[in-house]
């Protein structure tokens, strides 16, 4: 039998072909009885299983071999198939099959790709490194895709995951994926996990979550020039839990058109910035950035995190101001004072809420705002003399006891809740209104922020 020698292992050489022809299958692999063996093999040609597998077989296992070509399992009964440190220079599919007991790939690596279309399997463990791997349909009772056993993290370049025809649990953990893409109907009776991934690209569009789907401490790394991403478009999560996710350490992230008001979050970290004005944008793209920040808002709302509810809270009405500012400009066929007048009001209401207190978040903004405005208007009350006790006009006295007089008047002028002096009606009692106005408003706000923890 032919030889050869490869990364210091010497294998000898089989044509499939040949082996099944002449049943040599008999002779080199038939150790025990109904078992099939094969070691240290450089097997030519595709090995399509559904040509020599008796129902009766109870264990196929290939250790340190070369698959030269495809391997294919077909719809027959199977019992236990391992493979063990062998290297598949082409696919591995299964396109149905009834396996009753476990089907192992421990160690090695798959150069083309690892394809389930169908098939019933009691346990299936992934461990090895994969250049593709398509999960397209299959009932599992335990599908494991992981490393463990092994000290070094396997890889796979491409993980494709169609959830239309899949039953079961799927479990992917302690792996290195450069690039995952979810989509289809996951059902009621399917569970998928991901667990300690270190992943470049997540991608999960037209995914509609019927069953279990839940993320736990993903990693997101830079691949060469490739950039750590996370994608969500055109979904409904469901409940969909994410635990330990640092999105604030990912260079794209984007989630649109989904629905996610029922994800759980725990433990996920969102960039300390977000970018609210989206320049170039259509003005109905900000309204959807808008309704991610909602849904992100009541999501945290339901699980009693006030402090990251407030977060997004501020962010969706920053992104909705924006959104009124761009779809008045993109405005067409109206004139510039109706263009101007469109949802004005919702504007300057926004506007003022956000620079005054942060929507309700700052307690500072009040206070600030309130010296500010202050300030002003006891300057002009006093040059133009309607604060008793003070002549009319600019006077420069910086003696303490007039500092002590005018700073009491001052504080006494921005107390909203001091006694009305009558006065004639004149420029003095709009001003005195305006300052009595925003000083509640500005302690309405002071109120608001420092108790929006307190439930």
């Amino acid at each position: 039998m032919p030889t050869r020698e490869i990364d210091g292992i010497e294998y000898q050489d089989l044509v499939i072909e040949d082996w099944l022809e002449s049943l040599e299958a008999q002779q080199f692999y038939h150790t025990e009885t109904n078992r099939l063996k094969a070691k240290k093999k450089y097997l030519i040609g595709t090995l399509d299983v559904k040509y020599f597998v008796p129902a009766d077989f109870i264990l196929i296992a290939f250790e340190d071999c070369i698959f030269s070509g495809k391997v294919v399992f077909h719809n027959h009964n199977y019992a236990k198939v391992e493979f063990k440190n062998c290297v598949f220079e082409d696919d591995v599919r299964f396109v149905g099959g009834d396996f009753k007991k476990q089907v192992i790939f421990n160690g090695g690596k798959i150069q083309g790709r690892f394809e389930i279309i169908n098939g019933n399997f009691e346990r299936i463990d992934l461990s090895m490194n994969c250049n593709e791997v398509y999960i397209t349909g299959g009932k599992f009772t335990n599908f494991a895709i992981n490393s463990f056993g092994h000290s070094d993290l396997f890889s796979i370049n491409d993980l494709v995951i169609l959830s239309q025809g899949i039953s079961g649990n799927i479990s992917i953990s302690r792996m290195n994926i450069a690039s995952t893409n979810l989509w289809g109907n996951i059902h009621k009776d399917a569970e998928l996990s991901f667990k300690n991934i270190s992943f470049t690209h997540l991608k999960i569009e037209g995914l509609f979550n019927n069953g279990k789907l839940r993320f736990f401490d993903l990693v997101p790394v830079k691949r060469n020039t490739a950039k750590p991403s996370l994608f969500i478009m055109n979904s409904n999560l469901s409940k969909t839990d994410f635990f330990s996710l640092p999105i604030d350490k990912l260079e794209r992230f984007e989630m649109y058109n989904s629905f996610f008001i029922d994800c759980t979050f725990v433990n996920v970290t969102w960039p300390a910035e977000f970018d609210t004005a989206m320049d170039g944008a259509h003005y109905s793209a900000l309204l959807d950035r808008k309704e991610m920040f909602r849904q992100l808002k009541y999501s945290y709302s339901k699980q009693g995190d006030s402090v990251i509810e407030h977060k997004f809270h501020g962010l969706e009405m920053d992104i909705y101001r924006e959104y009124l500012k761009r779809k008045r400009r993109d405005l067409k066929d109206i004139g510039n004072y109706s263009k101007w007048r469109t949802d004005r009001q919702t504007s300057i209401i926004l506007w003022f809420s956000s620079w005054s207190s942060n929507y309700g978040q700052s307690f500072k903004a009040p206070l600030y705002t309130l010296l500010a405005a202050g300030v002003v208007l006891f300057a002009v009350m006093v040059t133009c003399g309607f604060i008793q006790g003070f002549q009319a006009g600019f006077h420069f006295d910086f003696s303490w006891p007039q500092i002590s007089t005018t700073a009491g008047h001052f504080f006494s002028f921005i107390n909203p809740l001091r006694k009305y002096e009558g006065q004639e009606l004149n420029i003095g009692v709009l001003l005195d209104s305006v300052m009595r106005i925003i000083a509640s408003y500005c302690i309405y706000n002071f109120i608001r922020a420092t108790r929006r923890f307190v439930k």
